[in-house]
């Protein structure tokens, strides 16, 4: 028989697909957002499909970077009026993010949804 299926097809596998996204998202913390941004579109072009388990983590990490994206722009505008407390907050942002980051990777490896993918905290 032949196989129909297009190739690269299995790249959009939610098993392969989140823990990818996971690591743009640790990598964006070097690349100062950049490969964060591509996992997000990812996500947003995968949501739909997704089964539930997928769907908590794309919750979490969708949540996770915006949360970054208006703490980074709120420590930028603060960076302008006092350096220090600016930079302070952009190293806990990354913190939090990159910890954050970790713990969802850890269980999407484990192949289990993510427990609590509204919360706030690290």
């Amino acid at each position: 028989m032949t196989d129909l299926r297009r190739p690269g097809a299995d790249a959009l596998d939610p098993k392969m697909m989140v823990p990818a996204v996971y690591s743009l998202c640790l990598a964006g913390l070097v690349s100062f957002g950049a490969t964060a941004v591509i996992g997000a579109v990812l996500v947003l072009a995968t949501w739909g499909s997704a089964p539930v388990w997928a769907r908590s983590h794309f919750d979490f990490q969708l949540r996770s970077l915006a949360a970054l994206f208006a703490g980074a722009a709120l420590a930028a505008l603060l960076t302008q009026v006092s350096g220090v407390f600016g930079i302070l907050l952009l190293a806990a942002l990354a913190i939090w993010f990159g910890v954050r980051m970790i713990r969802g990777l850890k269980t999407a490896v484990r192949g289990e949804s993510h427990p609590s993918p509204r919360t706030w905290l690290a």
